[in-house]
C-alpha cells in the first residue's frame, strides 16, 4: 500500500485535528508555528489526496436513548467474492453496524453494532445465520460492559516508537 509523504507539521496538524476537528484555522496555525494561510493550504491539500477523509462529531449515544454496543466475530461458510459480495451488501445496509473489518485470524470480520435492545440484535443474528445467501457459518458476540478507552483516532506524532510500552519503574 502506498503511503504519503508528510512532514512533521503535517502530523502536528493531522494530530490536532483529530482531537479537536472544529479548531479554528488561526489557532491550529498558531499550534504548528506557521501563519494561517500556509495552514489552511496544508490541510486542504491533506484533504485533497485523501489523508482527512472527513470530519464528525463524537456523540455519546447514551445520553440520547439507551443501546447496547456489541463486537461480533463473523465467520463465513467459504470465502469467494459471490458469498463475501452478499454479505457484504446486506450488513452495509443495517444502521445498527457501526463499522465492519475484513481480518486475519479464526472468522472473517469483526463487526461492532449498536442496538437499542439485546433482541434487536438478536433478530440480526438470526438473520444473519439463518440465510444461505449470505453463507454465515458462525458469530460469537461480545457484550460491550463499559468503553474504558475511546477511540480518539492514531498517534501521529513523529518517532512515536520511543515511548511503546515503557516498562514499569516497580518491575
Amino acid at each position: 500500500m502506498k503511503t504519503l509523504a508528510c512532514d512533521a507539521i503535517d502530523l502536528k496538524i493531522l494530530q490536532i485535528l483529530q482531537e479537536d476537528g472544529r479548531i479554528k484555522f488561526q489557532e491550529l496555525a498558531e499550534k504548528v508555528s506557521l501563519s494561517p494561510s500556509p495552514c489552511v493550504a496544508r490541510v486542504r491539500r491533506l484533504e485533497t489526496v485523501g489523508i482527512i477523509k472527513g470530519y464528525m462529531a463524537v456523540v455519546d449515544v447514551s445520553k440520547l436513548q439507551s443501546h447496547i454496543e456489541i463486537y461480533t466475530e463473523i465467520s463465513l461458510v467459504q470465502q469467494g467474492n459471490h458469498r463475501q459480495t452478499a454479505f457484504v451488501q446486506y450488513v452495509r445496509g443495517r444502521p445498527q453496524l457501526v463499522e465492519l473489518l475484513e481480518i486475519s485470524g479464526r472468522c472473517d470480520y469483526l463487526g461492532r453494532f449498536a442496538c437499542r435492545s439485546l433482541p434487536e440484535y438478536q433478530v440480526i443474528v438470526d438473520h444473519l445465520l439463518e440465510s444461505p445467501v449470505l453463507g454465515v457459518a458462525s458469530i460469537t458476540s461480545h457484550i460491550v460492559m463499559r468503553t474504558v478507552k475511546p477511540n480518539r483516532g492514531f498517534d501521529l506524532k513523529p518517532n512515536s516508537s520511543d515511548d511503546v510500552w515503557p516498562e514499569s519503574k516497580n518491575e
